[in-house]
């Protein structure tokens, strides 16, 4: 993979990301919805909220519909990251939300026009993703869309941030050895640390376009229950990793095959960072 395709892939996502119209989410008490395909900007906008101190939930879109608005006695905002195309589980959540007096916003791709004209009838605030990478430009938006971390790390995450336009370079190099690695041979099992979920299930996506079986993606606490012969990816954080370490230590004496991607950057960045890897192992960016 030329660091150029990835740079330039990069650099159009961030212009999608900047061209998304950003909703105004509060500060504090939302409830972060996705349906299955837009998991990535799901947790980073969640990893964020915490991260930054402040209340979210996180669920799936079935989960948010039955399980969490029906229940509420309070009108959280509610945003639901979606896939486009034809996701009924969208305009599902959507109707609950609506139900509930929420104040709702549905981030992604354009969906079927009878969906569209569904969420249009539920007076949701529908906010667009445009072009030709809507995973990651979504992702990218939701991590700025975020409140900001207390104290001198809102800082160093702003200075991150603002040099993202040149981490693709940094991101194959650093990397090269687990991208050859992940493109040589199909994982059969992703398993992810909390900051690294954006990256875990957008390389499963990737993956299962690729050719194949998609890959379960699951939390890498169950690392060391890996069925062995089947090769995985284990992507975790520096930060993370202290606290699993037994775990991948456990995994190695079974005699379980995986690729180990360790990120050593800000937790709120390492996402962002995992994806660009997986693009770059795949050689696409959706």
């Amino acid at each position: 993979m030329q660091p150029s395709n990835l740079s330039r892939w990069l650099g159009e996502a961030l212009g999608e990301a900047g061209a998304i119209s950003a909703p105004r989410l509060p500060g504090d008490d939302l409830l972060i919805v996705y349906t299955p395909g837009a998991e990535p900007p799901a947790h980073q906008l969640y990893l964020a909220y915490l991260h930054a101190g402040r209340r979210a939930l996180l669920a799936g879109a079935a989960e948010a519909a039955l399980h969490v608005l029906p229940y509420r006695e309070d009108a959280p905002a509610v945003v639901v990251f979606t896939d486009g195309g034809k996701s009924a589980l969208t305009v599902v959540a959507a109707e609950q939300a609506a139900m509930l007096g929420a104040e709702t916003y549905i981030v992604g791709p354009e969906l079927h026009p009878v969906y569209e004209e569904k969420l249009g009838m539920l007076g949701v605030e529908r906010v667009t993703v445009k072009g030709r990478h809507p995973v990651m430009a979504a992702t990218l938006a939701a991590l700025e869309w975020a409140p900001r971390p207390l104290g001198a790390r809102a800082a160093r995450l702003r200075r991150e941030l603002d040099s993202l336009p040149s981490a693709a370079e940094w991101v194959v190099e650093r990397f090269r050895e687990q991208i050859e690695a992940i493109a040589g041979e199909q994982p059969g099992a992703v398993y992810y640390t909390p900051a690294m979920a954006p990256a875990a299930f957008y390389l499963a996506r990737l993956a299962g376009e690729a050719g194949g079986s998609r890959p379960c993606v699951e939390p890498l606490q169950y690392l060391d229950e890996a069925r062995r012969g089947v090769p995985a990816v284990a992507m975790y954080t520096e930060l993370e990793r202290h606290a699993l370490r037994e775990k991948v230590m456990a995994a190695r004496v079974r005699g379980v095959k995986f690729v180990e991607v360790a990120v050593n950057t800000d937790p709120l960045t390492a996402g962002i960072y995992g994806m660009l890897l997986s693009a770059a192992a795949y050689q696409r960016m959706p």
